[in-house]
């Protein structure tokens, strides 16, 4: 089976086709999320999110290096996590809300994928004044701006501040918009 998956792969490459094998070795437990967002512990939630993420990648810690961690969490799994975000904040939280706004920042800044972040970052307010990413200073509320939660504190667990964020951010909308999100 495992020689199967090779060739498949190898293939794929060969054709130039975009191909993603993707294998959960264990459930997803999502009640823990769930309480905290029903209890608007939007830190702790957000918080939640980034160990979610992580285990749904089937990886015990997040890796910078690793050019597929996005890929590897299944549509199933964001859209679960973008639903209770969406549910427990009244449509004011999700990946989905975040989408819209990332795709705007993207398309007027088409050739500059940092100056879109940094669009995209203020007007989730992920920047503070000072202009630097300072997670405690986000709001953690439900008056929070649109989309500012779930923020991004996977990212940073993953990666240094700088353009591996907006790297990172653009392959979670990509597969965000593939998941049909």
């Amino acid at each position: 089976m495992l020689k199967s998956r090779w060739l498949a792969g190898w293939a794929a490459l060969i054709l130039g086709l975009s191909v993603i094998f993707y294998w959960q070795t264990r459930p997803i437990n999502y009640s823990h999320l769930e309480n905290l967002l029903i209890a608007k512990n939007w830190k702790e939630a957000d918080q939640e999110t980034a160990q979610v993420m992580l285990k749904a990648s089937d990886r015990k810690w997040w890796q910078s290096k690793d050019e597929n961690l996005i890929e590897r969490i299944s549509c199933n799994d964001l859209q679960k996590i973008d639903r209770l975000w969406i549910k427990h904040s009244r449509g004011n939280f999700g990946f989905s809300v975040q989408r819209p706004i990332w795709e705007r920042a993207a398309k007027i800044y088409a050739s500059d994928w940092d100056e879109a972040f940094e669009v995209f970052s203020t007007q989730v307010a992920w920047k503070a004044a000072n202009n630097s990413y300072q997670y405690p200073e986000l709001t953690f509320s439900s008056n929070a701006p649109q989309g500012e939660l779930p923020s991004f504190y996977w990212m940073m667990e993953m990666t240094e501040p700088g353009s591996a964020w907006t790297w990172q951010a653009e392959r979670l909308f990509h597969r965000m918009k593939a998941c049909n999100l």
